[in-house]
């Protein structure tokens, strides 16, 4: 794949601004983000996934205890959501995101393997004086690729970061907001190369597929 055919990051961080909205307070409940944004434009990489989400991905809340103020809830998650299944319906081929883990449904017909994002860890840097001007968010995520009964075949860190002046850690210009845009550029970097990934996923789905025939011969040779 040229250059030119490569997402490029510029692109992708202006397609996706605004991808989230954080607002948080002293309130018990986190207010959830808008759901709807800008279709990312990329090179479709040409595989049919699947996009499990799980419930603590989808409504992980991160408490954020700043050195002045109130203890804030910032609702991460619901924004991750959106984020991950606009992005990799706008990566692949075709994407079907499903209500159920893999290994607790049968195969979805039509998917060569699933994807399967976690939230690992989020950190937020709030002003701790009149002198600091800036505020930063750093979220880990780790996306899990897994075969379509739910195997592990390969796991990526997104390790996300975001800064931005002030104390104000929700909003369209935030650091956080800043933090979960990058996070998209993280995954436009690993499906940069469309054709070097659909290799990957085939040589991988192959070598599980052997294994997993392997373990049946061995256990129907099994007295």
């Amino acid at each position: 794949m040229s250059d030119c055919d490569r997402p490029s990051r510029r692109v992708l961080l202006s397609t996706l601004f605004g991808v989230v909205a954080l607002l948080v307070g002293c309130s018990a409940k986190p207010v959830v983000p808008a759901t709807e944004f800008p279709e990312p434009v990329l090179v479709r990489v040409p595989a049919s996934m699947g996009l499990y989400m799980d419930p603590r991905f989808r409504t992980y809340e991160h408490v954020d205890k700043p050195p002045k103020g109130f203890e804030q809830k910032v609702s991460v998650g619901p924004a991750s959501q959106v984020l991950f299944t606009e992005f990799l319906a706008a990566q692949f081929r075709s994407l079907t995101v499903l209500s159920q883990a893999p290994d607790e449904q049968a195969p979805p017909a039509g998917v060569e393997a699933i994807l399967q994002p976690v939230i690992e860890d989020v950190q937020i840097a709030s002003p701790r004086g009149d002198q600091d001007e800036f505020h930063e968010a750093w979220i880990k995520y780790r996306l899990n690729l897994r075969d379509p009964r739910g195997r592990l075949l390969a796991a990526w860190e997104i390790a996300a970061y975001g800064k931005h002046r002030g104390a104000l850690i929700g909003g369209n210009h935030s650091g956080l907001t800043a933090a979960v845009r990058d996070a998209a550029a993280g995954m436009a970097l690993i499906f940069r190369d469309g054709a070097a990934f659909r290799q990957r996923l085939e040589t991988a789905l192959a070598a599980t597929t052997s294994s997993a025939s392997d373990a049946d011969r061995g256990a129907s040779a099994t007295p």
